[in-house]
């Protein structure tokens, strides 16, 4: 009985070639974590963008990439990608053709970055400070550390100056960007009134991601300007936030209208051109 156990096994290895899949022992990795791919493109340029950096760097250019539902499981060459198909998978020829991730673009504002600006030493504001402040635990917390910093602010500039104030959200103590603008909207975190109280002599704003508030000096001197801006603003902000808007609460189009018709408004053009095609670049390479 046992001779003829032994005679069936060498029997069935001399009948299974060595160059059969069931012969072989090991899997390539991607299959043994993912399984066999569902989809492989070969003989392409599949272009990673796998270059992180800010740059115009496309990364890594590929022959060919393996899909496994909704992830991509290997990039390589066709011979390396063609071991990760079995007889489902499905298989394209692209004949030398480009792939590229898509860009999906779901919101942005290119206004004229601030990083731009600085590297060609245009200055927002244009005469004035600019100040970081980070929010507190809660709302009161967060509103003394605003208008400490802009008591320390106003020292240091000339009566007529602007003070621009930036606040970061806090981590620590769990105060997102998001709650900052629930904050500036509905309870009213830095008011006209509020600001007004210690910094009447310069124009200030205050800004928190989109959201900002602009002091009576600031909307004075946007006024002189923009003699329309209250109704851009009463018309851009919306029914939500009228009231508070009536307060000094501006929104992320009047903060770049700010930007551009006062803080900029004695640029030489060519440089302003610059600074755009230099946040298109930025834009395009992240």
């Amino acid at each position: 009985m046992k001779r003829r156990m032994v005679s069936v096994l060498l029997l069935s290895f001399i009948l299974v070639p060595l160059n059969s899949p069931w012969a072989q022992t090991t899997l390539p990795t991607e299959v043994a974590k993912f399984g066999y791919a569902d989809m492989v493109l070969l003989n392409g340029k599949i272009v990673s963008m796998d270059d992180h950096g800010v740059n115009t760097n496309v990364g890594n250019t590929y022959e060919a990439m393996a899909v496994k539902g909704n992830k991509i499981i290997a990039l390589g060459t066709s011979e390396k990608i063609k071991t990760l198909a079995n007889a489902d998978t499905k298989s394209f020829d692209l004949a030398g053709k480009m792939v590229m991730p898509g860009i999906i673009e779901t919101h942005s504002h290119l206004y004229g970055g601030g990083q731009a600006a600085a590297a060609l030493g245009i200055k927002s504001p244009d005469t004035g400070i600019q100040v970081s402040v980070m929010a507190g635990k809660d709302l009161e917390t967060t509103r003394m550390a605003i208008e400490n910093g802009i008591r320390d602010a106003v020292k240091k500039v000339k009566p007529g100056e602007w003070v621009v104030v930036g606040v970061r959200p806090n981590p620590a103590e769990d105060v997102s960007s998001r709650q900052l603008r629930v904050w500036a909207v509905a309870e009213d975190m830095e008011t006209r009134a509020r600001i007004d109280r210690v910094a009447d002599a310069n124009p200030v704003i205050v800004k928190n991601d989109t959201r900002a508030n602009l002091n009576s000096m600031a909307m004075e001197q946007v006024m002189k300007v923009l003699p329309t801006f209250d109704i851009f603003l009463d018309q851009a902000m919306g029914a939500q936030y009228t009231e508070a808007s009536k307060k000094g609460l501006v929104g992320s189009q009047e903060q770049s209208a700010i930007q551009w018709e006062i803080w900029y408004r004695n640029q030489p053009l060519s440089l302003l051109a610059e600074m755009v095609r230099r946040q298109l670049e930025m834009t395009a390479a992240y």
